[in-house]
């Protein structure tokens, strides 16, 4: 079977995994953006963290800071870890200044544009840490697994 030639309605019936079909990134931002908000929302409503695995591309995390400051959403229950960084020549992460840098990328597109009061715990926004590789999957365990992987 080859995956790219499949049909879209085969899915249905051969998925291991829930998935929504979108028409556009648009509404691929805004499907995700509210399933992320609803899932922080009441991760806070039961005084717990939710964790989340997020990619750079193609989301566009201003749509969930724009629903968080809507609703009036606190990210405090919300730990991050993105899927990558840059590395250096050295194996150290780029700058995050560098137009390329994934910490640049959500700060400025999530964190940023958020009220100040709803933001997340910086210490929380986590990348792999090429220092220390093992890092994610301990965080993950100590979870007891994500609860979202976008």
């Amino acid at each position: 079977m080859d995956i790219y030639e499949t049909e879209f309605e085969d899915f249905s019936r051969l998925r291991p995994f829930r998935f929504n079909r979108v028409n556009d990134l648009d509404a691929l931002n805004r499907r995700v953006a509210r399933e992320a908000v609803d899932a922080i929302r009441a991760a806070g409503e039961a005084g717990r963290q939710v964790l989340m695995i997020v990619p750079v591309g193609p989301l566009d995390y201003r749509y969930w800071a724009r629903l968080c400051n809507e609703e009036r959403v606190s990210c405090a229950p919300l730990v991050t870890i993105s899927m990558d960084e840059y590395l250096d020549e050295n194996d150290e992460y780029i700058a995050e200044d560098h137009p390329l840098s994934f910490r640049r990328f959500v700060r400025s597109s999530l964190v940023d544009p958020m009220d100040p009061e709803l933001r997340p715990d910086p210490a929380n926004v986590r990348f792999p840490d090429p220092n220390e590789p093992g890092a994610a999957t301990s965080l993950i365990e100590s979870f007891g697994g994500a609860d979202y992987c976008f």
